[in-house]
């Protein structure tokens, strides 16, 4: 077979008249499928920021039924490479966990095991107040890293650790970051 074989081959071929409009469907259909798959997340990820953000910036008196003095949440974020995990918990019993891709656990504190522990994240993040500092911006931290924002009617403190530091250290934070994950685990188990 010689070239010139070769080229009248191809010279004979001619693709359906079908086949490039079908392609160009496709494609169409693909590029428009994936953006909303893309708008989803967006949105997914909106509402979790903005739960988030609700307990960080809501007045107390939104936040707490009874005596507002004695009110206090705790928003634990576990950053990783692929999103950052919000566990959060008020001194009511009330937790909730978001993800940044959109997912959440929200309302789990009637169930006994989870409010209990929320409970407790609060009171172990109070007990190390001292540690934490006061915030404006709520950012959430890099991968890797924790960052604990304490909110009482005082206003929103913060602390950030590695989670490197926190797993192989007796670090003073290393209680916070235990009651939060005692919380992560009756969350997910709710």
């Amino acid at each position: 077979m010689t070239v010139k074989d070769i080229l009248e081959g191809i010279g004979r071929f001619r693709e359906p008249r079908w086949l490039v409009p079908a392609v160009l469907v496709a494609s169409a259909a693909f590029w428009w499928l994936q953006r909303l798959r893309q708008k989803s997340v967006a949105r997914k990820t909106a509402v979790s920021e903005g739960l988030r953000s609700l307990i960080l910036t809501a007045p107390i008196s939104e936040l707490a039924d009874s005596d507002s003095s004695e009110f206090a949440a705790v928003v634990m974020d576990l950053a990783f490479a692929d999103g950052v995990a919000s566990v959060v918990a008020t001194s009511l019993g009330d937790a909730s966990l978001y993800l940044s891709n959109g997912g959440a656990i929200i309302g789990a504190g009637t169930q006994f095991a989870v409010r209990t522990a929320a409970i407790e994240f609060v009171r172990v993040a109070m007990n190390h107040r001292a540690t934490f500092a006061p915030v404006s911006k709520f950012f959430y931290p890099e991968p890797g890293a924790m960052r604990v924002y304490l909110r009482t009617g005082d206003g929103v403190l913060v602390v950030q650790r590695s989670l490197d530091v926190l797993g192989e250290t007796n670090d003073p934070l290393s209680p916070v970051y235990e009651a939060g994950n005692r919380l992560l685990t009756k969350l997910r188990e709710a």
